[in-house]
């Protein structure tokens, strides 16, 4: 050992006194870095940040995964399934919030088509779902309508012998009709098909409705038919207990984004109207509500009245 350490000191002392000063600096640097990877090991750094909550967001996700893979499509009412059934079915949340409001609101689906016009609703998830969607009449229904009719004819039939004409003359004659074997046409959502299913319509009349709801933003009376271009009175009162409409289903003016061309193509709106209502809006800011239009002058109150169904300050 003592002869080891001889040759050691020997051969150490064989360098310059520089080399050796250089040797004993870079063990000493070793030592430090062995030194400093132990303690970095052995120490656990404490975050600035808390991750409890990102942590509590992944868990709530991989849960709401979980959930929705136990979700399924399957045939179902939009007339009649409850919110419970409805939240099993495989749909986006906000659109089968939108049906139950739909419903609650009075509307009701005719038929499979009309669940298309549902706010949110898409054509790619619709094709989906189409042919799970099951509308049927109750039989009840489908017995008070028959009851109707009957005695509709009935009635008919009593008048006509009293004028001497039987009911083969009274369905012969042109200005009397009985109930339409199909359900009410609902304006906003109808398509030439369905519209000239009414008693007067052609598809001359039919292409002028569609044209015109189209301007308008959907019907929100059915007396607005009067409006579409050379439409007989006479028509109107013969289909007027055949019709409705869904005022779900309008399309709004946002009043505070709408640019000229949003607002002059509406047939309750002309040029003069529709510039006082950008000016005023450029001017003053954003409308915070609807009777700022009125009371501004930038429409007159009958205009007012017939156009604040379209409005909206959203």
């Amino acid at each position: 050992m003592d002869r080891n350490l001889k040759r050691f000191w020997k051969a150490y002392n064989e360098y310059s006194k520089s080399d050796r000063n250089a040797i004993l600096i870079l063990g000493f640097l070793i030592l430090i870095s062995v030194a400093a990877t132990v303690v970095v090991k052995n120490i656990q750094p404490k975050s600035k940040y808390n991750y409890s909550d990102f942590e509590e967001l992944i868990t709530q996700w991989e849960n709401q995964k979980i959930d929705e893979e136990g979700k399924k499509l399957f045939a179902f009412n939009p007339n009649t399934i409850n919110s419970e059934t409805l939240d099993s079915l495989d749909l986006p949340e906000n659109i089968k919030r939108n049906i139950l409001n739909y419903r609650k609101a009075g509307g009701k689906f005719y038929k499979p088509g009309q669940v298309r016009k549902i706010y949110g609703m898409n054509d790619s998830i619709f094709d989906i779902i189409e042919e799970y969607i099951v509308i049927s009449v109750p039989p009840e229904n489908m017995n008070q309508e028959k009851n109707k009719a009957n005695e509709h004819i009935a009635d008919i039939s009593t008048q006509f012998k009293q004028g001497g004409k039987n009911v083969t003359d009274a369905r012969k004659e042109p200005t009397v009709s009985a109930l339409p074997d199909f359900a009410p046409i609902e304006l906003n959502s109808a398509d030439s098909a369905d519209l000239v299913k009414l008693y007067g319509i052609g598809t001359v009349f039919a292409k002028r409705i569609l044209k015109y709801r189209d301007l308008l933003g959907g019907f929100y009376s059915v007396s607005q038919l009067l409006e579409v271009y050379n439409f007989p009175e006479e028509t109107f009162q013969k289909i007027e207990n055949n019709i409705l409409v869904d005022t779900l289903l309008l399309k709004k003016i946002r009043l505070n984004f709408a640019e000229y061309p949003d607002l002059i193509r509406h047939p309750y709106l002309d040029q003069k109207q529709v510039n006082a209502i950008l000016k005023f809006r450029e001017k003053n800011g954003s409308f915070y509500e609807l009777e700022q239009v009125t009371s501004n002058g930038l429409v007159d109150s009958g205009t007012f009245l017939k156009l604040r169904p379209y409005l909206t300050c959203r």
